[in-house]
């Protein structure tokens, strides 16, 4: 009994390990235990008590190791533990084959939640095999075990379980006939693409049980929806409608049957349905604030959808039916005059501008200092052609910006609505408004808001004359003058004590236009560079967090950038250099920048991650000395060699820009391709094409330094020829073929120059390393082999006649 009780409260614990080390142990107990009931038998003793209670004890146990079992995802061993206490529990009492069902309920639970469905199903139906008949598990359970089964079944989703799931639920509504198996026998009706007089059947059955409600009755309407059933689930809403008429909650039927009718495109019948809503509200069954809420945002999205696909009639008509939803006596109320405003919108668009004027007094009645309804009155003013009342409407909005105490109007859409008025303006001919808009931003009260919004429109103007046109370089001109003018308030607002200016949030927004300007300066290096040293001036106004601390060491390291891609590009030596001293200047501020934020991490974490900024700074000051001939170059290559994260790719670049002129630093560039080829041979996996091309690099540049006869040059390509042959005996056919090729040729070239010279030994050994890399060709080894062996064999046949020769002699 404590070994029972010991393993039960590991289990509890979570621990089926340690047990099913102490249930072992009760194993062997029992064991012994029926041996000394058995031999007391035997001796004539009365021990059916004894007997009765190792029954349960073993049967206890057995549950016990099940338990464990399924816990340690052993299920076949459950299943023999089960099985075995499935056949004691005829001699047991009524309550162990219970408890037993109820644990192979639990066991179903537990694969249905890690969605073991095969598992699942089988402890479902030992569960419902084993409660047969018990009326200590009773009908509800054995109903509730069958319709985790049919769940079961419809999760598992594989042929023929459909059916199954269908019996799965007919039993359990003869079990206990409850709301949730009609539920699923509709979904799997659904499913199996049942006839929709079955699925209405269905339906109706659910609307009829006792249980029924309204929420749930919206749920299998969401049901039919889902699986494309909406005649269906429209037919069902109507039934609903009907027996919940006096329900409060009725309401939530008329959205949802509104919603279903705009879904299925039944365009006219909505537009019916949602007039007899509307009458019903006005006459004898008005609808609650929240009711109406919803049908005004199901109105208003319908209408939004309508305008941006172009049905503006119909857009207008979906918004006359919010606004008939409106009593006569709401006069100033801001959702009022923002659905005024869309229908000016619509009819504006629709040419009908006797309408959009009535709609246009209705939204200023509403809501007059609304900057959005002043420029909904603007734009009908410039519809009309009245530019005094579009400069009046300018002047309005623009001066109730800060003051409008209504809805939020953001910053930007401050900005958007000034500078959107100016383009419509623009775009009707009516310059004179336009430029209204912009004069009367910088005159106001001398605010530097207004002057920073002014030059923000003036800016986004002049970008939407470049996207128009081909943009000359004047413009970029006048943009990067614009933007600097910007930098130079934003500069002023920030030394100015109790400025009302957000100075950091105007700063990434000129910063942003100065970055997506630069982005599209690629032809232009020049104009690119100017503009990222702007966003370098801007994100200093803008503190000294971690975030704009980096957003300064991407713009510093842009302006790099670009300043290296100037240099390449100018053929004026004298300003080549001085871009080249600027970028060396601008490093140092950008290592600044980068040791700070280095300092704040290490402030944050002791853990000291890979910095790759450091290795891109060290490829730019690479650069930059190469090209000024700086001989701290190769202090450059040894701070590269001693970053332990450093990438193959760094050196290779290193080696590349080594050798580009003026540089041309051959020494340098093969030390950093050597470097690259240690890298990637400590780099598992290792990039053999990349390899290859390090190694090709380097027998280039050993067999160009000099003559074919340098020796020198010669040993040095022989070296590395050697590498890649222990390379090759290792990866054996991974290696790219055309660099063996190459090699192969190379080394036979150099080899036969050499035999052209008189010089057997050195042109013997050359030809045997092309030799030994003609076996590893995978598919071109034919096609050389004959020949070569032939030449092969008359360089060793020279060889053999001059040692011959030397011994005569």
């Amino acid at each position: 009994m404590m070994s029972l009780k010991t393993g039960r409260t590991w289990l509890d614990l979570g621990n089926p390990k340690r047990a099913n080390l102490v249930l072992l142990t009760s194993t062997k107990y029992v064991e012994r235990l029926q041996m000394l009931i058995i031999n007391r038998k035997n001796n004539g003793e009365d021990v059916d008590r004894e007997k009765n209670q190792a029954e349960k004890d073993r049967f206890k146990l057995l549950c016990y190791q099940a338990e464990a079992a399924m816990m340690l995802k052993k299920f076949s061993a459950a299943r023999n533990f089960i099985m075995t206490s499935k056949r004691l529990i005829s001699d047991l009492p009524p309550k162990e084959g219970a408890i037993l069902s109820m644990l192979c309920y639990n066991f179903g639970v537990e694969a249905f939640e890690l969605h073991d469905f095969q598992e699942c199903v089988f402890w479902l139906r030992e569960s419902y095999e084993i409660g047969k008949d018990r009326v200590e598990i009773g009908p509800k359970n054995q109903g509730r075990t069958l319709r985790l089964l049919a769940n079961a079944y419809l999760e598992w989703n594989e042929e023929g379980h459909l059916q199954k799931a269908l019996n799965a639920i007919a039993l359990a509504e003869s079990e206990h006939y409850h709301y949730s198996a009609l539920y699923l026998r509709l979904k799997i009706l659904l499913l199996t693409g049942e006839s929709a007089e079955k699925i209405r059947s269905c339906f109706e059955d659910m609307l009829n049980h006792p249980d029924s409600s309204l929420e749930l009755g919206l749920g299998s309407v969401d049901l039919l929806c889902s699986s494309n059933r909406k005649d269906v689930a429209v037919e069902g809403l109507k039934k609903l409608q009907s027996k919940y008429e006096h329900n409060p909650d009725v309401a939530k039927v008329c959205t949802k049957h509104l919603e279903l009718l705009l879904q299925g495109k039944l365009e006219e019948e909505a537009k019916a349905f949602a007039e007899e809503t509307i009458t019903a509200h006005h006459s004898n069954r008005p609808l609650d604030a929240s009711t109406r809420k919803r049908f005004h945002m199901i109105f208003w999205e319908h209408a939004a959808d309508l305008f941006e696909g172009k049905c503006h009639l119909d857009a207008v008509q979906w918004y006359n039916f919010s606004l008939s939803l409106y009593t006569p006596d709401v006069i100033c109320n801001k959702n009022l005059a923002k659905l005024h405003r869309n229908r000016v919108a619509c009819y504006l668009v629709l040419g009908d501008l006797q309408k959009a004027e009535e709609a246009s007094v209705q939204a200023e009645k509403a809501d007059a200092d609304s900057p959005y309804t002043q420029y909904i009155l603007l734009r009908v003013a410039i519809a009309e052609g009245d530019v005094v009342k579009a400069k009046q409407s300018i002047k309005e909005m623009s001066g109730n910006m800060k003051t409008y105490e209504g809805e939020k109007v953001s910053p930007e859409n401050q900005h958007g609505l000034i500078c959107l008025a100016a383009q419509i303006a623009f775009e009707a001919k009516q310059q004179e408004v336009a430029l209204v808009a912009l004069e009367d931003l910088i005159e106001l009260g001398g605010d530097p808001s207004m002057v920073l919004t002014a030059l923000r429109c003036t800016i986004r103007f002049q970008l939407t004359d470049k996207d128009r046109t081909d943009s000359s370089r004047a413009d970029m001109k006048k943009i990067i003058s614009y933007l600097k003018t910007g930098s130079d308030h934003l500069q002023h607002a920030k030394d100015v004590e109790n400025s009302d200016v957000d100075v950091q949030k105007e700063s990434l927004w000129f910063m942003k236009i100065a970055w997506n300007m630069a982005l599209q300066s690629k032809e232009c290096p020049a104009d690119m560079r100017e503009l990222y040293k702007l966003c370098c001036k801007l994100t200093c106004l803008c503190g000294d967090d971690v975030d704009n601390l980096n957003r300064q060491k991407t713009c510093l390291m842009m302006v790099i950038a670009c300043g290296l891609e100037q240099a390449r590009q100018t053929q004026d030596t004298e300003g080549k250099k001085q871009t080249l001293q600027e970028v060396l200047l601008q490093l140092e501020d950008c290592k600044r920048i980068s040791e700070k934020l280095r300092n704040v991490h290490v402030s944050e974490s002791d853990v000291k991650t890979k910095d790759t900024t450091e290795i891109l700074l060290l490829l730019y000051e690479f650069e930059a000395k190469a090209k000024l001939g700086d001989p701290d170059i190769e202090s450059v290559l040894e701070r590269a060699l001693s970053m332990s994260y450093s990438e193959p790719k760094t050196y290779e670049t290193m080696a590349a820009l080594a050798m580009e002129s003026p540089a041309q630093n051959r020494e340098i560039s093969k030390r950093a391709l050597k470097a690259a080829i240690r890298k990637h041979l400590q780099t598992e996996p290792t990039d053999l094409n990349r390899l290859s091309r390090a190694f090709h690099s380097l027998v280039s540049m050993a067999l160009q330094a000099g003559s074919l006869s340098d020796r020198c040059c010669s040993e040095e390509a022989f070296s590395y020829y050697k590498e890649v042959r222990e390379i090759l005996n290792k990866v054996k056919e991974s290696y790219p073929e055309m660099e063996i090729l190459w090699l192969m040729t190379k080394a036979w070239n150099q080899g036969i120059y050499l035999f052209s010279a008189d010089q057997y030994e050195e042109a013997e050994k050359w030809c045997s390393m092309s030799l030994n890399f003609l076996t590893h060709l995978p598919s071109m080894k034919s096609n050389y082999e004959d020949q070569m062996n032939t030449v092969y064999s008359e360089i060793l046949s020279k060889i053999e006649n001059r040692n011959i020769s030397s011994m005569e002699e």
